[in-house]
């Protein structure tokens, strides 16, 4: 059980916490997941439920438990998720290709600074991006090893 003493230093803690305390900073705030929607669940688009659901029911198979069919979603959801999150890579980067002036030598010096600007925002996106599909690979894979735990478990 927590102490008084603790519980009163974390209140006092989460006073001084840093964040957006003006409207213009919440407000920008909030739009934070809007610039690529991966942090929303997968579930919130009917579209990717619907694969989802259609992958959990290749995984688990014909007549499979509701048990296996569980675990097949489980899985079936970082699945659909990594292609989101790698979809999305694709069209950041496309958005950021070099151009055809790349190609040659001769950069203008004012172009070089903006080309580099330009790379160091497309590093911190995919940073941020890669965030996510860590997170997504993670979940896979003890979704897998649960799925395999409990076919193994049956198949014995």
């Amino acid at each position: 059980m927590t102490s008084a003493r603790k519980i009163k230093a974390n209140r006092e803690n989460a006073k001084a916490s840093t964040g957006p305390r003006t409207t213009r900073g919440k407000s920008k705030a909030a739009q934070n997941a809007r610039r690529h929607g991966l942090s929303l669940s997968i579930n919130a688009n009917p579209a990717y439920a619907a694969q989802v659901d259609n992958f959990a029911r290749e995984v688990a198979g014909k007549g499979a438990s509701p048990e296996i069919f569980e675990l097949a979603h489980r899985f079936a959801e970082p699945e659909i998720d990594l292609i989101r999150i790698r979809q999305s890579r694709r069209e950041l980067l496309r958005g950021y290709l070099p151009s055809a002036e790349m190609n040659t030598l001769k950069i203008e010096p004012k172009r070089a600074k903006e080309i580099a600007v330009n790379l160091a925002d497309l590093t911190k996106r995919l940073m941020l991006i890669d965030r996510y599909e860590r997170r997504a690979l993670s979940r896979r894979k003890f979704a897998i090893r649960a799925l395999d735990a409990v076919r193994r478990q049956s198949a014995a």
